[in-house]
């Protein structure tokens, strides 16, 4: 009897208690690193260091952590409005793939940029030295995890077809 109680949170329920808990935690998290970004604007010692192609973005970094605070309140209403597995519906439409293209994009502006803010963050420079740059470090980094992920796929689909174009059924 306690088993099936069990299985049956972990099948329905478990997903409804826990994403959007976690969702909570993520939306806290980005809403204090766009914060963060927002004061970094008016850092002296940020801007003093790095000119021109060196300079990190702040304004593309902004609007990055509005898009990931979006799609984080979209997946969180999308939870509880919709039946379906959004996951399987958004790998099998154009609108999945675009989607998953646009993410990509923004990837490779998010890893470029904290790369760039990362490399001209002077250590004794009181405004930028916050928690959130950590969690902003963080995000680029599972990005450029995602960006090399997709980069394999990519590279080995290819050759994979470039095999079977040369060897294939004869």
């Amino acid at each position: 009897m306690v088993k099936s109680k069990v299985a049956k949170l972990n099948s329905s329920g478990s997903s409804t208690i826990v994403h959007p808990i976690f969702t909570i935690i993520m939306l806290a998290l980005l809403y204090y690193t766009y914060h963060y970004l927002v004061k970094l604007e008016n850092c002296v010692c940020i801007h003093g260091n790095a000119t021109g192609e060196e300079r990190a973005d702040l304004q593309k970094l902004r609007y990055i952590e509005l898009f990931f605070i979006a799609v984080a309140v979209l997946g969180l209403v999308a939870l509880y409005f919709f039946k379906y597995d959004m996951n399987q519906l958004a790998m099998k439409s154009i609108l999945g793939i675009a989607y998953i293209i646009l993410l990509l994009v923004i990837y490779v502006y998010l890893v470029s940029n904290v790369l760039k803010l990362y490399k001209n963050m002077p250590s004794s420079c009181e405004c930028a030295i916050q928690w959130p740059r950590y969690y902003l470090y963080l995000q680029g980094f599972l990005a450029s995890i995602v960006l090399f992920m997709y980069a394999f796929v990519i590279v080995v689909g290819l050759l994979a077809l470039l095999y079977f174009a040369a060897y294939g059924k004869k």
